[in-house]
């Protein structure tokens, strides 16, 4: 088992300090329909206090619903200078678009794996900032991102084409190309392997095989580093290159012990690795 996903806490933390820079007031819709859209809420909480950012606005809405002009004129009187919304991506475009019309101007905080196509020409979406779990898929100044748009355009061209990837395509990718480095350095011999034995994904050397990658039955390592870029002028934009920002211990430490506790687990310390195959930087503490 090989960590390619950032924590979902630490993707929090990056979401809400990328609204500070922006100012110091966000505003936040979340389906009514999905449960884990209040959990939104009560994480960016935790960590407003901290970054000096307050939550100037939280709605709840449906995603049925026609018309979202309630909201949007909220969203512009509450002075907020950036917002989050928790919906589906189609629901999220059409509250987006209908915000917009409505003269709402502040930037959009988005999240990578819920990209879409229609972010780069529609305005609603232009200046927001996205942040992402990989390097920027699109990036290919990167050796592994440039391997996997390489791969999609040999063996999915019209997806390429058409623009229809995004980091979920990317987790795949940096999943399987972690898989093939490990299958490539252990014997075809079937045994047992004990739940106490680590597994260890090899990294420059094979016969070096101990990596930050030790996992132990009743531990979890943490990717606690996340990488921001944003859409600008019709475009996808790094401004960070390939630099991920890694969340400060002290601020989510105390929230990661908690949930692991919650499922029975405890966590294991580790230092950030960048493993060559990926097209990330897969970084655990």
């Amino acid at each position: 088992m090989f960590s390619v996903i950032t924590s979902p806490i630490a993707l929090s933390y990056g979401a809400a300090a990328e609204a500070k820079k922006m100012g110091d007031k966000l505003g936040i819709a979340y389906a009514a329909e999905a449960a884990a859209g209040g959990q939104v809420v009560a994480m960016m909480h935790t960590f407003c206090d901290g970054l000096g950012l307050k939550l100037a606005s939280t709605v709840k809405l449906s995603s049925s619903a026609a018309d979202y002009t309630v909201f949007c004129q909220q969203l512009q009187e509450s002075g907020a200078n950036s917002y989050f919304l928790a919906f589906a991506s189609v629901t999220s475009q059409k509250i987006t678009n209908q915000c917009f019309q409505q003269g709402t101007r502040i930037p959009q905080l988005l999240s990578d794996p819920a990209a879409v196509p229609a972010w780069k020409p529609d305005a609603g979406y232009d200046c927001g900032p996205v942040i992402d779990g990989v390097a920027p898929f699109f990036y290919t100044s990167i050796a592994g991102q440039k391997a996997y748009r390489d791969a999609l355009s040999k063996y999915a061209p019209a997806l390429a084409e058409a623009g229809e990837s995004s980091s979920t395509g990317t987790f795949a990718w940096a999943s399987a190309q972690l898989i093939a480095v490990a299958a490539s350095t252990i014997s075809t011999e079937t045994r047992r392997i004990d739940a106490e034995c680590p597994v260890r994904h090899q990294r420059r050397n094979p016969r070096r095989s101990r990596s930050a990658f030790d996992l132990h039955q009743g531990e979890t390592s943490a990717v606690n580093c996340y990488f921001a870029w944003k859409v600008s002028g019709g475009n996808y934009v790094a401004p960070n290159g390939s630099t991920p920002t890694c969340a400060p211990t002290d601020a989510i430490a105390p929230i990661e012990r908690a949930a692991i506790k919650a499922v029975g687990g405890s966590q294991r310390r580790q230092p950030i690795v960048y493993a060559e195959h990926s097209s990330r930087a897969i970084a655990t503490r």
